[in-house]
C-alpha cells in the first residue's frame, strides 16, 4: 500500500502539512481500496488547544489519518516550528472540494437537526446538481461521544455512502469517529463541525480579509456567542502562550521531521 500523507509531530499533536489537493487525492485512494475507515480531522485554535490539554481528544485527533490545517494560527505555530505551512482550509471549503472534485463519490451526512439537513438537501441539490447522496441523518442528541447501537452502525453501512460527513461539533465528532469507525463500512469519514450549518445558510462565513488575517473565529463567535466565547477566548490565551513557546524553543532549531 503507497504511504499516507505524513504528519509532522507539533507538540504531542500530529499534523498533516498537506495541501487540500493532495488531501483529496489521498481520499479518492481510499474509496478506490476500500480498504477500512480513516477519518479525517482539522486542526484548528479550539481542538489543537483540546488536545493538548486532554489526552482522550489527543489520541483520537492522533487516531485520525489526515488532520489538516483549519485555522491560520495554526499556519503560525508551523512557521514558529520551521515548518513550510500548507495553505489553510475550513471544513467547509474542503467538503467543497471533495464535491467539486470527486464527482462519482456518494455522500452520507451524519449530524445537526431535520431542518438542517433538509435545508442541506436542498442548498446542496441546488450547488452541486447531480451530487451522489446516500442520505441525511439526524442522530439523537448526546453530550458525549459514544458507541452507536448496531441499527446506526447497519444503517450507515447500507448506504454504501464512499464518504461519511460527520457534523457533530469537536470534540464530540472526533471521538464518536475513533470509537466507531472499526464498525462503519466507509472509506471516508471526514469530521466537518459546522459545515452543515453553513451550507444550509444558517450560519455565514466570514469576509476574506477576516478570513486571511486569522479572525473567522471572531465573526464564528459573533453568530454565536452564548456557546461559543468561553472557549474561544479560553483556547486563543492558551493558544498565543503555546505561539510565544514555540518561537522561543525553535529559533535556531533545525525544523522537526516528518512523523
Amino acid at each position: 500500500m503507497t504511504p499516507m500523507l505524513p504528519k509532522l509531530n507539533l507538540e504531542g499533536v500530529g499534523v498533516t502539512a498537506a495541501r487540500p489537493e493532495a488531501i483529496v487525492e489521498e481520499a479518492a485512494r481510499w474509496i478506490r481500496e476500500r480498504s477500512e475507515s480513516r477519518t479525517l480531522a482539522a486542526v484548528n485554535v479550539h481542538t489543537f488547544m483540546e488536545a493538548r490539554r486532554s489526552p482522550s481528544f489527543r489520541n483520537a485527533l492522533n487516531d485520525a489519518s489526515i488532520a489538516w490545517v483549519d485555522g491560520v494560527p495554526i499556519r503560525w505555530l508551523l512557521s514558529a516550528s520551521r515548518v513550510e505551512a500548507p495553505p489553510r482550509i475550513h471544513g467547509a471549503d474542503l467538503a467543497a472540494l471533495f464535491m467539486e472534485r470527486l464527482p462519482e463519490a456518494r455522500h452520507l451526512f451524519f449530524g445537526s437537526t431535520e431542518d438542517t439537513l433538509g435545508r442541506l438537501s436542498r442548498a446542496l441539490a441546488l450547488r452541486y446538481p447531480g451530487l451522489k447522496t446516500a442520505g441525511f441523518i439526524s442522530p439523537p442528541f448526546r453530550n458525549t461521544a459514544g458507541q452507536e447501537s448496531p441499527e446506526m452502525v447497519e444503517r450507515i453501512n447500507a448506504s454504501g455512502a464512499d464518504i461519511l460527513w460527520v457534523a457533530l461539533g469537536a470534540p464530540k465528532q472526533e471521538l464518536w469517529a475513533t470509537l466507531n469507525r472499526h464498525r462503519i463500512r466507509v472509506p471516508v469519514i471526514a469530521c466537518v463541525g459546522a459545515a452543515f450549518e453553513i451550507f444550509s445558510g444558517r450560519f455565514g462565513r466570514a469576509p476574506r480579509q477576516l478570513q486571511r488575517m486569522g479572525l473567522e473565529w471572531a465573526w464564528r463567535m459573533a453568530q454565536d456567542p452564548v456557546r461559543l466565547w468561553r472557549r474561544y477566548f479560553a483556547a486563543n490565551g492558551a493558544f498565543l502562550t503555546s505561539l510565544a513557546g514555540a518561537l522561543a524553543r525553535n529559533l535556531f532549531r533545525p525544523a522537526p521531521p516528518r512523523a
